[in-house]
């Protein structure tokens, strides 16, 4: 009997020592509701999820490379880099195509033809 009492005793402490060490990391992690702002050097900017935003970046950077306009877009500090397990293609009716994180690819579009309609340049995207 006393052994038992020990070993659950034992146990409650392990539990609770893991759970104040390993707690904290997952409070780190951004939550899936957090927000970015992404913003451009031409004065463009949006607020997308947190775990999209570099991606956001760099498909509004390319997709200005891809018409001729020298305007870079970035994330502000603190964007999470998330891992891509799957991709798929975002087409432009400009031409432009790009492989994006398939958990990122709506808010990447929505950000696409967010900028295109601001700049009047009548292109749209979806997600092929």
């Amino acid at each position: 009997m006393r052994m038992l009492f020990r070993l659950a005793i034992g146990v409650a402490l392990l539990a609770g020592a893991t759970v104040a060490t390993v707690g904290p990391t997952f409070a780190a992690n951004a939550p899936a509701h957090s927000t970015i702002t992404v913003t451009c050097s031409n004065g463009f900017s949006r607020t997308v999820s947190a775990k999209a935003a570099r991606g956001v970046a760099m498909a509004l950077t390319q997709f200005n490379a891809h018409n001729n306009r020298n305007i870079t877009c970035s994330a502000a500090p603190g964007a999470p880099r998330t891992r891509a397990a799957s991709f798929v293609q975002v087409s432009c009716t400009n031409g432009f195509a790009r492989d994006v994180n398939a958990k990122a690819a709506n808010v990447i579009v929505k950000a696409l033809n967010a900028y295109s309609t601001r700049k009047h340049l009548g292109v749209t995207c979806s997600i092929v």
